[in-house]
């Protein structure tokens, strides 16, 4: 839980993202607004009208609702670019950490994986549902769900995702 990005440094790359797009960059902000894992990212995203659904690990689906923010993504020339009727094909999971790599090296930014955005966005994730009045159980709860690992994972998530459980 304590190798997570810090909002500054993954807010450099989201712009660094923005201006130089490419496959790469269109999977690394399109994490920051669904919190899934490399390979979920770039393997198993499909479109519908209303939300993105995602083959998750071990075969497990989740959803994300379409936001104004996922609509900007999607409809980017990008992210069209690899989208085969509806399924997005992303670069491979490898290649998403390589790109990050480099951009954190071209930034000057200490290094972080994929996974390492993943933890921030847990983290925000359940700072916000904790400022909307969630108590400490239930906003891990919500995440862990969110994450798509299940209920009844909270400890899992404390030594994995939240750094600061407060």
């Amino acid at each position: 839980a304590q190798a997570v990005i810090s909002k500054e440094d993954f807010a450099q790359i989201l712009e660094y993202c923005k201006e130089h797009p490419s496959g790469s960059a269109t999977a690394i902000l399109l994490e920051a607004e669904i919190g899934v894992r490399v390979s979920d990212a770039v393997y198993g995203i499909h479109l519908t009208p209303s939300e993105l659904r995602i083959r998750a690990k071990n075969g497990k689906w989740m959803t994300r609702h379409i936001t104004p923010e996922i609509r900007e993504i999607i409809n980017s020339e990008a992210f069209r670019e690899l989208l085969v009727g509806d399924k997005w094909h992303g670069p491979k999971d490898g290649s998403i950490n390589k790109y990050l790599s480099r951009v954190e090296d071209k930034l000057g930014l200490e290094r972080h994986s994929f996974h390492d955005i993943r933890r921030r966005i847990a983290q925000d994730k359940y700072d916000e549902l904790r400022n909307q009045g969630a108590s400490r159980s239930e906003a891990l709860s919500q995440v862990s769900i969110w994450l798509n690992h299940g209920p009844n994972r909270e400890k899992m998530l404390l030594q994995s995702y939240i750094s600061n459980a407060w």
